[in-house]
């Protein structure tokens, strides 16, 4: 344990090479650094730990990271809330190089960032990790983005996830983002109701910015009312690069504004299969078939 509070503190609280450990019923609270660079619950290379019902809430730093987690391995991390955070730059669930990690029923609900806010953030060949009923809501930022894949990260997965009602004030808003990550499974997730006050772009998944994710598979997912204020050009429920490799089946896009072609862009109503394959001979090409994605608009 560190104390945040005190002179030179940056941690709240820290675990180095912990193994077999078990964490419940622990809160990290009321850090009160604005000028400084805060992680309230840091963990560095833990193998097969346990954390459960943890609160991570109403701390304030300049860069604030809410649970870090670093090369970790094998650990679950379930039940635990991260709210009413304050920074310029926000980071609520960082994962850097990890594997073999599960977060079940994880919130990010309720920080505001003057800057960027990511809800969970991949980075760093984090591989082969396991994200179920998480969910990102009621967040406020100048950029946010709910769950992001990134630095090579490969074989994640992410189930009955959701990514609601945020709200960006400067940049870009997208609730799931794949940028250079690779091999991975987006199932039953939702990301809808997000809102830009500006006419920045945004999404509800995002395969586009700035380089596009590899040979995933994005199933059941709904995207809807993600809206940048005043720019219909720039409200997307889908986006998809032309290249990416990527299988799309039965998501729904709906009212993201009011362009039609908005609502899957790059993954097509006719074009379920995004290379590889042959959609004009697939059997899953066909608009009205029970693999197709649905795009419409009010």
């Amino acid at each position: 344990m560190q104390c945040a509070n005190a002179a030179g503190g940056a941690n709240g609280v820290l675990l180095n090479q912990a193994s077999r450990i078990n964490i419940s019923n622990t809160t990290v609270a009321s850090i009160n650094k604005p000028g400084s660079t805060i992680t309230a619950f840091n963990m560095s290379n833990c193998t097969q730990c346990s954390f459960g019902t943890l609160g991570i809430n109403g701390n304030t730093a300049s860069t604030l990271t809410l649970f870090s987690d670093n090369l970790g391995t094998g650990n679950v991390i379930q039940n635990t809330l991260v709210s009413t955070n304050t920074g310029s730059t926000v980071i609520c669930y960082s994962l850097t190089g990890c594997s073999a990690e599960s977060f079940i029923n994880c919130t990010a609900s309720s920080n505001q960032a003057s800057g960027s806010l990511s809800g969970f953030l991949f980075a760093s060949t984090s591989t082969a990790n396991y994200l179920e009923k998480c969910l990102v809501s009621t967040n406020t930022g100048g950029s946010i983005s709910g769950f992001s894949f990134s630095g090579s990260s490969s074989q994640n997965v992410l189930i009955d996830c959701s990514v609601l009602s945020n709200f960006a004030n400067v940049a870009n808003l997208f609730g799931i983002v794949v940028n250079n990550a690779s091999f991975g499974i987006l199932l039953r997730n939702n990301a809808s109701y997000n809102f830009n006050t500006t006419a920045n772009a945004t999404a509800g998944i995002n395969f586009q910015n700035p380089t596009i994710g590899v040979s995933w598979s994005v199933i059941d997912a709904i995207t809807e009312r993600n809206v940048a204020a005043g720019s219909a050009a720039n409200s997307f429920g889908i986006i998809v690069g032309a290249s990416a490799n990527n299988l799309f089946s039965k998501n729904i896009a709906f009212t993201n504004f009011s362009t039609v072609g908005n609502q899957i862009n790059g993954a097509t109503l006719t074009a379920a299969v995004i290379t590889p394959a042959a959609p004009a001979t697939s059997n899953m090409a066909s608009p009205t078939g029970p693999w197709s994605n649905l795009a419409i608009t009010q």
